[in-house]
Parts: structure tokens; sequence; C-alpha cells
């Protein structure tokens, strides 16, 4: 067994509200807003929500709808949509996940926005990676690096890579993975980008674990787990962990297997990683 990988998402922006806000101080704005600008912080709390509690998720992306419809703001309706399509994708409703992102797509074609296009793009190739149709991700997110757009920079290019090789990963085209997964490094080690530096040698450990190369997995998995504790990034800590756990537990070095579930399990119970949580008992089960 191992786990399926949680693929990168963009957020919709098309506000100048930062992602950095917390919930409560964006909460504590929405009384001193109107029209336009609310709907903008509404979509902006929603995305904030995203997989930590998709309830008040799609609360804040309804609300944005409605408003959005009431004031006929077509960007805002496309971003609404958008958010409830990333929400109904982590409930594993991957047919409204489609439904909304393409409507989403269909109203920004009209609008000519390539930027939020793309964007929702790579969410949609998100949506099909948890529907299993991974042929069809590989395509979306390759019809994106084509993009004239000049938008799709390094960042977003780095992304786009990291999704394919995590789509090739799932077919067995492991070669293609590591040419895509060394694409995306190349670019992360040139931003200074340590998470996602981590989350490369991360994904590598799981192509070499996959194809039984056992010592190389653990070095990318050690490398991934070292990064990601310098940059504080819990959850990444706790992924790393259910993955060397399953990496012990597949040479049979049981007690190894059993500390490092365990401190994965400590670190999704205190931060509410609970989608994780299944996986983990799993584990320490086998």
């Amino acid at each position: 067994m191992r786990l399926k990988v949680f693929i990168y998402l963009l957020i919709l922006s098309i506000s100048g509200f930062s992602q950095n806000q917390k919930v409560d101080s964006m909460l504590a704005l929405l009384p001193t807003v109107e029209d336009t600008s609310k709907v903008r912080l509404l979509i902006n709390i929603s995305t904030l929500y995203w997989n930590k509690n998709n309830t008040q998720s799609l609360v804040y992306a309804k609300k944005a709808l409605e408003l959005s419809t009431e004031i006929q703001f077509k960007s805002g309706i496309a971003g609404s949509l958008s958010s409830i399509g990333v929400v109904s994708m982590y409930d594993n409703n991957t047919k409204a996940g489609m439904y909304n992102m393409l409507k989403a797509i269909e109203i920004l074609e009209e609008l000519k926005d390539s930027v939020a296009i793309n964007r929702v793009k790579i969410n949609l190739g998100a949506v099909y990676y948890n529907d299993d149709q991974f042929e069809k991700s590989i395509e979306i997110y390759k019809s994106v690096l084509k993009s004239t757009d000049k938008y799709v920079n390094d960042f977003g290019k780095s992304i786009l890579y990291n999704n394919i090789s995590l789509c090739y990963i799932e077919i067995n085209q492991y070669e293609k993975a590591l040419e895509m997964l060394e694409k995306s490094l190349v670019i992360k080690n040139k931003m200074n980008d340590k998470r996602g530096t981590a989350t490369c040698y991360s994904n590598m450990g799981i192509v070499y674990s996959d194809i039984d190369s056992l010592l190389l997995a653990e070095k990318y998995y050690m490398k991934a787990l070292i990064i990601h504790n310098e940059v504080d990034n819990v959850f990444g800590v706790a992924h790393c962990n259910l993955d060397l756990a399953i990496l012990y537990l597949k040479e049979n070095r049981l007690e190894l297997a059993k500390n490092q579930i365990l401190d994965a399990i400590t670190i999704i119970e205190d931060n509410g990683y609970m989608f994780l949580l299944s996986e983990a008992y799993l584990t320490l089960s086998e």
C-alpha cells in the first residue's frame, strides 16, 4: 500500500486580499465591505477553509455566489463556482467538482481572463486526478504548460511539472515521473522554495519505493522530512512520517514503522488533518 499523494491546487484570486491573512481577521472585515469587495473576501475565506472545514468553505462560497449573482459580478460567480468545485472534490463528489469548475471556465472564457482560466484548469486537473482519470489530468496540465499566457511563470510551471509527475506515478510511468520531478526541482531550487523542494523529494521517494529502490526511497523521504521540519510545515512532516512508516512496513522494520506512524497520528490529531487519519490507523493496524 501507499498513500495517494495530494496534488497542488491554486487559489482563483480575484482580489487584493492576501491569502496569508488569517480567517479571523477576514471575518472581522466582512461587515465593513460591500458588493464586489465583499464577494472577493467571501471567496478568500472559502479558500482558506479548503480541506480544513469543508462545511464552512461551502457556506462562504455559496454566500459569494448568491451576492455575485445578485450584483451580476461574473468574475465573482466564476470564483465562487471554482471554490465550490474544490470543496466538492474534497467531499469525494468529483462529478459536482467537474461541473462547477467547467461552469467557472465557461464564464472566464467569456471574460477572456486567461490567468484565471489556467488557475481553474489546474484545479480541474486535480479533480480528474482524484477521480483516477490520470490521462485526462495530464492532458489538462500540458495544455496549461503550452499556454502563451505570460502568467504561467516559473512558479506555475513547477506546480504543473509536479502534478504531471504524480499522474505518471499513478499509471506506473516512473521514468517520466522522475523527469517531471527533476524539472520541478530545478525551478524550486532556483526560487529557494524549500517547501516545494521538500515536496519534490517526497514524491521522488514515492517513485523509488514503488520500484523497490528502498534505500533511495528512504534517502529522499528523509531529505523531505528534514526540510519540512526546518520550515515548520507540519502537514509535510505528518505526510512524510506516514510515507516512512509504509516504507518501513514494506521492509518489515516494524518497530521503526510503529514509531513513525504514532508520530504522524499525534500531528494529524493535533492539527485536524482528519482526512489522513484513516490511512494512518490502517497503516498502524497492518
